[in-house]
């Protein structure tokens, strides 16, 4: 490979005679500027990732709590003919669980068929700063982070049903009934 730096003092000499308007600028000092944009750009994604972690997770536990606040008349019910409140927690959690999977399972097949079918041919991108041509995003699968965050949201919701069976199988039998009504 070609030592370019050997053309530095020429290419300045031209640039101060012919444009002294113009710097040129190694392109090394611009992959410097790069690495530090990149970083800085990582963790604004890395903030934003969890953002949306937390409001997903929120929407999780606010969707399954109003769903079984909703029967509390059925588990009281349960009780009433003698399930014990044990069964009416493992009940709970199980669905919980199931819940979280199918839907951790349904988000994933939705996002992977976003990629797959929608985001198929890329996006082109306007230039960057510095930059004058625009350049091409290809996105691909990431499997890595497909697992994790499924596992992330299929955690939240086993979480929220545990704890949501935990309280519905304390509150007393005769008012989870008058919920019935």
């Amino acid at each position: 490979a070609e030592d370019e730096t050997q053309y530095e003092a020429k290419l300045d000499a031209f640039l101060a005679k012919n444009h002294p308007e113009l710097t040129a600028v190694h392109w090394r000092e611009l992959a410097t500027y790069f690495d530090n944009t990149m970083g800085w750009l990582g963790s604004i994604f890395g903030v934003f990732r969890i953002i949306i972690l937390i409001i997903a997770g929120l929407s999780i536990v606010n969707v399954f709590t109003i769903t079984l606040l909703e029967r509390v008349g059925e588990f009281g019910t349960l009780r009433a003919i003698g399930t014990r409140r044990g069964e009416v927690t493992g009940m709970i959690m199980v669905e919980g669980v199931m819940q979280a999977v199918i839907g951790a399972g349904i988000g994933v097949m939705l996002g992977i068929a976003m990629i797959i079918f929608v985001l198929k041919g890329g996006v082109t991108m306007p230039p960057p700063l510095l930059m004058t041509v625009p350049f091409f995003v290809a996105f691909t699968v990431p499997w890595k982070g497909v697992l994790v965050s499924a596992v992330i949201c299929a955690f939240i919701a086993s979480a929220a049903g545990i704890f949501r069976a935990w309280k519905i199988s304390k509150i007393n039998i005769v008012e989870a009934l008058g919920r019935n009504v």
